[in-house]
Order: structure tokens, then sequence, then C-alpha cells
């Protein structure tokens, strides 16, 4: 099944049918790794007072506007935040290989974000399977991006390599990311 987008990224609706239409072990033989997903998508996932008491680092991202084509930006931005993407492809189970997944705005990578903030090569994720061949070690690298690369609020230096964990806050310029198992994907899919 073709869920991906000529970005990279899932069809949206396409994929909450295939969550609402599947069993959980029908969607993880098709999306059996980790997935980004938009921090505004993953935020509304978790709009609740008890989440935004309880976990602060998801917070809003601030935007300040000047002018109608600013505007227009942070509409396109609010879109980007809505999206998943997979970073899973051609994978090598190895525990010493590095399967590198490349994200940027150049359409050369495998997860293109269309932001003006964003380079061109903005960052290379990684992803390795640790000794029970699951792929569940990640970590993330700063291309010597004009706007950096910050998890969970720290900027990672240029070229810098930083390890990452689930609901780890990733961003990049102005658009964040987090990273989430395929199974939390699927049921919060399922929500109605």
């Amino acid at each position: 099944m073709k869920m991906l987008d000529e970005n990279g990224k899932f069809d949206f609706n396409m994929l909450k049918s295939f969550a609402q239409e599947n069993s959980l072990e029908t969607f993880l033989t098709e999306i059996p790794h980790a997935v980004l997903v938009g921090s505004g998508l993953y935020r509304g996932w978790f709009d609740n007072e008890n989440y935004k008491k309880s976990k602060g680092r998801h917070a809003e991202t601030v935007l300040f506007l000047q002018t109608p084509e600013e505007k227009n930006d942070v509409a396109k931005l609010k879109l980007l935040e809505k999206h998943v993407y997979p970073i899973f492809g051609k994978v090598v189970v190895s525990e010493k290989k590095k399967n590198v997944v490349k994200i940027g705005r150049s359409v050369k990578n495998d997860i293109i974000l269309l932001d003006k903030s964003i380079s061109g090569k903005h960052a290379e994720l990684y992803v390795q399977a640790s000794k029970k061949k699951r792929f569940d070690i990640f970590s993330i690298k700063d291309l010597g991006s004009s706007n950096s690369t910050i998890i969970n609020g720290k900027r990672i230096g240029p070229f810098d390599e930083r390890e990452l964990k689930y609901a780890d806050v990733i961003s990049f310029g102005r658009f964040s990311l987090v990273l989430i198992k395929a199974k939390e994907l699927y049921e919060k899919l399922r929500l109605k």
C-alpha cells in the first residue's frame, strides 16, 4: 500500500483509515518502526488540561507576525506541524551500521520540510538496531544548518550528534517533530 506522498510524508487520511480498518499487527507490518510526528498534531492528541500541566516541553510555537506574507508562512507552518513522517525505508538490521535519514528543505532529502527557516541539508537522523534486532537506537546530527537543530529546547552545535528518546521534540528552524513508536501512532489514529 502506497501511503507516502512526493515529500516523503504519510497521506494522513489514508494512514488514519488504514489504522481504523486494521489490527495493530497489520498496522505494524506496514509501519514497523518509529515515526516523526509534527508537533502540532502531537499536541492535539494530548490537548487536555492534565497533559498541559504536566508536560511543558511540548509548548506551542511562538511566531511574531508583521506582514501578510508572514501570516501565510504561519498557515503553511501550522499545516507542516500536522504531518507524520516515516523514518524507515531501506534500513539494515545491524548493531554497528547506522541507517541514515536525511532531513531538510531540499527535495534530495528523505524527509522534506518546506519552510524557509530550514536549511537545504539541515540534519541527519540515524537509526540503529539494538541487540534485540529492533530499530530503537536513535540519534540526530546537525549538518551546520543556519537555524540549528534543537532537542527539547536545547540547541546542539553544528555537526554535533545527540542521542534521541521517544517523545523528544526535535526542532528545525521554526518547525518541530516528535519521535514516537509506531504502536503509539496506531493508538492515536484510532481515537474517534
